[in-house]
């Protein structure tokens, strides 16, 4: 009666031994599928950054969704000048600009923290937004509400701000 009792529970924690490592397994596929089309993105524009603008070294990665989707590259080019280059993601099109003559992320974030008062900043991406480079900050308000400020590469004016949605 014993050994029937030991080898049930053995079958029990072997069985909840399984599921777990099936469940892990399955979460770390899922993960990996819906990273993918991200990871793939970033190397085609740095693949489009090397080719057009002459990327030596990547630095940084960001997307940007507004009106349309784009994918910049931060870095610097063989002659080490420090330049961000933005890829529509349809279309292709292709925007070179020198880091130098605009707002840096970090001049941004700054501006985000000291001005709004973010609880979490959720994403920042430098983007196209009505054919003027812009960064754009997704971040969630004091009271934890998302909203969303567009802020001119160049000289760091407010073009659009959404709150509280």
């Amino acid at each position: 009666m014993q050994r029937s009792q030991k080898k049930s529970k053995n079958i029990m924690f072997l069985s909840i031994l399984g599921a777990i490592v099936v469940i892990v397994v399955g979460a770390f596929i899922l993960y990996s599928r819906a990273k993918s089309p991200m990871v793939t993105a970033e190397k085609e524009a740095v693949t489009i950054a090397k080719k057009y603008a002459n990327l030596d070294k990547e630095s940084e990665f960001y997307r940007y969704n507004r009106d349309a989707t784009y994918f910049t590259v931060a870095g610097t080019t063989k002659a080490n000048k420090k330049i961000y280059v933005i890829v529509a993601q349809k279309g292709g099109k292709v925007k070179v600009l020198t880091q130098a003559n605009g707002k840096s992320k970090n001049d941004i974030l700054t501006y985000i923290w000291d001005k709004k008062s973010p609880s979490k900043i959720l994403n920042i991406g430098l983007g196209i937004y009505n054919d003027v480079p812009a960064w754009e900050v997704s971040y969630l308000n004091k009271k934890k509400e998302l909203s969303y400020e567009t802020i001119q590469f160049s000289d760091g004016k407010v073009l659009k701000s959404v709150e509280n949605i």
